[in-house]
């Protein structure tokens, strides 16, 4: 009898190890895995002729009342009406779901109709749209805009998440090894993170949303221009605080090859991006580098390339420079380090944060900006301003 209990507590115990063995290794190759091809991407540095800012601002004005200054969702529209050849939009939030106790701005609606219009009215026209899977539900329902855009026979493509890293590795370990091979269900029960009104989740599709991985980018683009935005065209976001910047010149077919990355690990499909030959933009770097003209340097850069140079304008900054940050988050360490090196350089660094009170209709009770705010002004002396931008039920969703 002892022998067989001394045998099973054995067996237990190997099968204990085994397990989380598998997990580490899970958790592990997770977090340092290869990125798709492409996906962390740093173009060139470009001469460009011009470069447009726009942002969408809601603030209170001296009387209490509200304002909403927008420019943003207008441009996208002017970009989409532009196109001649080529167009495509990256978009993470594009659905009409949200929980405000008043009518909202038709955004995702809007958009949707531009884009479809576009193609009724030149059929010739290629339109690629790419989106996250949060707009579906993670796979829980379909999505009526999506619908639309596939009935104007505009390819849609949704954002396959499982080629990028884990954000939560210990939790996508155990996703990984039990669940994911279970498919997504077809019963929705669960409430949507974001409405009560919108379709429910299933148990296997919102296990794969406790991943938090999302395709997070906010891209439109065509043969001529780019528009790179923090603004997410999703009614409940339509008042939120947000900049964007629209580019012309070859930083345009970078933004291209970036985006075909995306495609090309998400899709089977044949889409069709444009060639050397399709793009109109007017390169004049020559011109400008020979005149003596104001010359403005475009860069387009993803993932993380856009935190390394960050990180690489903040060391280089010396006494008497100036840091202006503006974000919805501030709580990367290796960012956080490099601002106060800076700041104890003489280096004058002044940000604003959204006091991050919800997301997704959830209160979040200030993190991470109250956290890494106190941080950065304690270990600074106070020398690092932060303000925080006085919000109602809105966001400062900015990123500059």
């Amino acid at each position: 009898m002892n022998s067989i209990l001394k045998d099973k507590r054995n067996l237990f115990y190997f099968l204990l190890l085994f397990l989380i063995i598998t997990l580490t290794t899970v958790a592990f190759y997770g977090l340092f895995k290869p990125l798709p091809e492409g996906v962390s991407f740093e173009g060139e540095e470009h001469t460009i002729a011009d470069a447009q800012f726009y942002y969408d601002l809601t603030y209170q004005n001296e009387d209490g009342e509200w304002v909403y200054d927008q420019s943003i969702y207008d441009e996208i529209i002017e970009v989409i009406d532009r196109a001649e050849s080529h167009l495509l939009l990256d978009m993470f939030l594009f659905n009409a779901y949200h929980d405000r106790d008043h009518d909202m701005p038709r955004v995702s609606g809007r958009i949707t109709e531009a884009l479809v219009a576009k193609k009724e009215a030149d059929p010739s026209i290629e339109v690629i749209f790419i989106t996250d899977e949060f707009n579906t539900g993670y796979g829980s329902h379909d999505s009526i805009h999506l619908e639309q855009l596939e009935n104007a026979r505009i390819h849609t493509v949704v954002s396959n998440l499982t080629p990028l890293r884990d954000g939560k590795p210990i939790y996508s370990s155990f996703y990984r090894t039990f669940f994911q091979w279970f498919g997504r269900g077809n019963n929705g029960w669960i409430s949507h993170p974001l409405s009560d009104d919108a379709p429910s989740l299933t148990t296997r599709s919102y296990l794969k949303l406790l991943n938090l991985k999302a395709n997070h980018r906010k891209v439109v683009v065509s043969e001529k221009e780019g528009f790179i935005t923090s603004a997410n065209p999703h009614d409940g976001s339509a008042l939120y605080s947000n900049i964007g910047f629209r580019v012309t010149g070859p930083v345009v077919e970078d933004i291209w090859s970036s985006e075909k990355s995306v495609a090309s690990f998400s899709s089977d499909a044949n889409l069709p991006f444009p060639s050397a030959e399709d793009f109109l933009y007017e390169d004049r770097a020559e011109e400008i580098e020979g005149s003596g003209e104001q010359q403005l340097k475009a860069q387009h850069l993803t993932e993380s390339k856009v935190k390394d140079h960050l990180i690489k304008v903040t060391e280089s900054a010396e006494r008497d420079d100036r840091i202006y940050i503006g974000a919805y988050y501030l709580a990367k360490d290796s960012i956080v380090d490099a601002l106060l090196d800076a700041s104890s350089r003489g280096t004058d660094i002044r940000i604003v944060l959204d006091p991050n009170s919800y997301s997704f209709s959830q209160e979040t009770h200030g993190l991470p900006n109250r956290p890494s705010a106190r941080e950065i002004y304690e270990q600074s002396g106070g020398a690092i301003d932060i303000r925080w931008f006085n919000i109602d039920k809105e966001q400062y969703h900015t990123k500059k």
